[in-house]
């Protein structure tokens, strides 16, 4: 892999989110090259801040609220479609 390679899987490689094939390559670049200080130095942060976080449930309501939201928009779009083609066929 070159350090170019490795500059464009940056993002993905900090976030760890790169196919495991793709973050043995750079990790094996890493160890060969120095030019890529900042990019440990960001994944190090990235897996402490992950670590820091626990994972929570949403709220019960959540999906409902959701889906009445929706479910109003579609509402809404609808009778600005209907509201148009009334004026449309009253022309």
């Amino acid at each position: 892999m070159t350090c170019e390679e490795v500059r464009e899987l940056a993002g993905a490689y900090a976030l760890d989110t790169l196919s495991p094939e793709e973050s043995r390559a750079v990790d094996e670049h890493l160890r060969s090259c120095n030019l890529h200080e900042e990019l440990v130095a960001l994944r190090a942060t990235a897996m402490l801040l992950s670590r820091g976080t626990e994972e929570r449930d949403p709220p019960a309501t959540l999906r409902a609220r959701i889906l009445d939201a929706a479910s109003a928009q579609r509402r809404r779009r609808a009778a600005r479609r209907s509201c148009g083609r009334r004026r449309g066929t009253a022309a």
